[in-house]
């Protein structure tokens, strides 16, 4: 997911995140993973995601990292 940068702050993300994490958990999940871009670290940690690995690149968008969280 992603947010355009004129309507970050707003809540927005976090409003699809815990979607997200509701609607796995309603299926038996226990944890979620995701590729965040190094801009949007600070983001998930602050909603309970660790990372985890080494920094990779993606053309054309960066540096992202995986980040996981238990359920």
């Amino acid at each position: 997911m992603a947010v355009l940068s004129n309507q970050q702050g707003k809540g927005l993300g976090k409003l699809v995140l815990n979607y997200a994490e509701d609607f796995v958990k309603n299926l038996g999940t226990t944890t979620i993973w995701c590729n965040a871009r190094e801009v949007a670290t600070n983001f998930y940690v602050n909603n309970g995601y660790t990372v985890f690995g080494k920094a990779f690149e993606i053309e054309s968008i960066g540096t992202h990292y995986k980040m996981f969280k238990k359920l």
